[in-house]
């Protein structure tokens, strides 16, 4: 029987260490991507957080609190990032959203960010999981297009109005001649 217990002893002491191994190589490897990478509790306070995330929401990990990640949300997108988070938990169900954050001298970012409930063996939610993407880039070249897209709408308008005069012009040169 103690020999038993002995070995029962080393499985779980090399079990824990394994664990622990991997635990480390995931926060090493998270904290190397330029990406938000985050696990929450059931009250979606942050209980991981990734090197970037701590540098984009510029708050140390030791004193996040709801409050003051949310604050650096922008306004108009607080309700969104909100309702999604609340989804997410209540129907269990994966949300991607879009939204600003101000990162006061630096400007503001647009992240694309996925939620995922985590769910223990029991079926409960223990929380929240996700990453995000800056995509402010993106963003930028989207509203270029956009200008873009409407300075050719404008000329082809242009171009169709100056058609349609001649046409005009066409119709009224022919009414004459056949006069």
């Amino acid at each position: 029987i103690e020999l038993r217990k002995q070995q029962a002893d080393i499985m779980h002491s090399n079990l824990y260490l394994a664990l622990r191994e991997s635990e480390n190589r995931f926060k090493e490897l998270a904290d190397q991507l330029p990406a938000l990478i985050w696990i929450t509790n059931t009250q979606h306070i942050p209980i991981f957080c990734n090197r970037f995330w701590v540098e984009i929401f510029g708050l140390p990990k030791q004193k996040i609190t709801m409050d003051n990640w949310h604050s650096a949300i922008d306004p108009d997108d607080i309700e969104l990032v909100k309702q999604a988070y609340q989804k997410a938990s209540t129907e269990l169900c994966e949300q991607q959203i879009e939204y600003r954050l101000n990162r006061g001298e630096k400007g503001t970012f647009w992240m694309l960010e996925k939620i995922v409930p985590r769910i223990r063996a029991n079926g409960h939610v223990a929380g929240l999981m996700g990453f995000g993407m800056d995509i402010s880039l993106q963003k930028q070249a989207e509203a270029h297009l956009e200008i873009l897209v409407d300075q050719r709408t404008q000329q082809l308008r242009e171009a169709n109005l100056h058609l349609e005069n001649e046409k005009n012009q066409q119709v009224e040169l022919n009414q004459q001649l056949k006069e």
